[in-house]
Parts: C-alpha cells; structure tokens; sequence
C-alpha cells in the first residue's frame, strides 16, 4: 500500500483528492497539510511514501518545504502539484530534489499512475511542461537533444546526480574526494560536450534522458 500526504491550502482541491484517491485500495491518505510547516511536521509521525506538494502556500511554500523534508527524510518520494509552471518554480524544485512535477488540471487516472512510478524511483513530469522549460532555456525540444549521441562515465553520473539536488561545486568534490577544480572542469566538458549553456540545461538533459 502507498502511503500519501497532501499539502495545499485549497480546501476544496484537498477533499477532491482526498476523496478519488482513497477509491483505490492501493493508496491510503495517511496525512494532510495547509502549508510547509505542517507539512514538515505531519510527516514526522505519518511516514507517508510520497507527498503531493502545492508551491504557493502560506508561511512555508512548497519548493523550501520539499527541501527540508528531502533532508530529513530522504526516502519520501514529492511531487509538486501545482497551477503554476513557470521555469523558475520548475528549476527550483527539481534543484530541492523532488521527484515529479504536475499541474492541477492533471487526469486523475494520471495522477495515480505518476505516484506509483515515483515511488518505483522514476521522476515524472509533463512533457509539454518539460518542453516549455527547455525551448525556454536554449532554444530545444526533446527532438533536439534526441539527435545527441554521447556517453558518460560514472563519474560524470555522480556529479549531475548532485547537482539536480543544487550541491556547488566544493560539496561535490568534497563528496567525491576531488578537488573544486577539477569538479568545475568536468562540468564544463560536460556542458560542451552535451552543446547545453550552463548547469541548468545540463540537469534538465540528465532528467529527460533519465541519466539521473
């Protein structure tokens, strides 16, 4: 059975999928949240699976609290749950280290299917969501970098891994045991070698390809 907690401050979209979800005998809503804070708190003795997360909520938004709950519970799987898609929030989260990203006026039967493969350790996003963030960053859909052929080692693996959780380059090479140079060398022949303009698109490259 799959664990869940909803955080969002609409009472209404609360209920609603309060109420689909625990149709499935599958899933169970072992907790319930209006902001970050509580959040953080009522994973603390509900130890749920997976959280579904809202971004704009009061005191505590959802990309700062998707941050502290990856640093305390590490194993718990969020998915930002959102009306907003702007890139800037997308980024943010995916930096936080959550696990998946969709808007409110995702299918049900979707929704479902996105909190059984994050807990199976895949990251799920809307594609016309991901599309838009890259044209965004560099001019490129998915067709553009399908055209690239390139391999990395397990080395270079490491580092992206670290680097879509926002670890700089002295946490990385503290982690590895290397020096921040030589970190900051590999990301850059990594940035050329995969024709991206900066860390951002390096990150967002490794997730559609499911690298990391």
């Amino acid at each position: 059975m799959i664990k869940i907690v909803i955080v969002d401050d609409h009472v209404l979209l609360l209920e609603s999928l309060k109420t689909f979800i625990e149709q499935n005998e599958e899933y169970r809503i072992v907790g319930e949240a209006k902001n970050g804070i509580e959040a953080i708190e009522v994973c603390k003795t509900a130890y749920p699976d997976v959280v579904l997360m809202d971004v704009k909520m009061p005191e505590l938004d959802g990309i700062k609290a998707s941050k502290e709950l990856k640093k305390e519970f590490p194993r718990i799987k969020i998915i930002i749950l959102t009306s907003y898609e702007d890139n800037e929030s997308i980024f943010e989260a995916f930096a936080m280290g959550v696990d998946g990203y969709l808007l409110k006026n995702t299918n049900p039967k979707d929704l479902m299917e996105a909190i059984r493969l994050t807990v199976n350790g895949l990251c799920v996003i809307q594609r016309n969501i991901m599309e838009h963030f890259m044209t965004q960053l560099g001019g490129k859909s998915f067709t553009d970098y399908e055209k690239i052929d390139v391999e990395l080692s397990v080395e270079d693996i490491k580092v992206l891994e670290m680097l879509s959780v926002g670890k700089t380059n002295r946490e990385i090479a503290k982690a590895l045991n290397y020096s921040e140079g030589t970190i900051k060398n590999r990301v850059s022949k990594m940035i050329n070698l995969l024709d991206v303009k900066d860390r951002t698109q390096l990150v967002v490259f490794a997730l559609k390809h499911d690298i990391i």
